[in-house]
């Protein structure tokens, strides 16, 4: 449609050194690294509402 040729520029990814950086970290650590990163605050209805009466109970927000 624009002249790119998918193919030739996905070559192109692969090769560069942000691309080499990837495949290095997919390597060493796996292509799902990011789910071992444990999540900022709670994760279920109940985590949230223990969290509200401490903080209730603390007088904080």
């Amino acid at each position: 449609m624009y002249g790119i040729d998918p193919c030739e520029q996905r070559d192109q990814i692969d090769t560069s050194a942000l691309g080499m950086a990837k495949l290095d970290f997919d390597e060493e650590f796996g292509k799902r690294r990011w789910v071992f990163n444990e999540p900022m605050g709670p994760t279920t209805r109940r985590e949230f509402m223990t969290m509200t009466r401490s903080n209730l109970a603390k007088n904080l927000p």
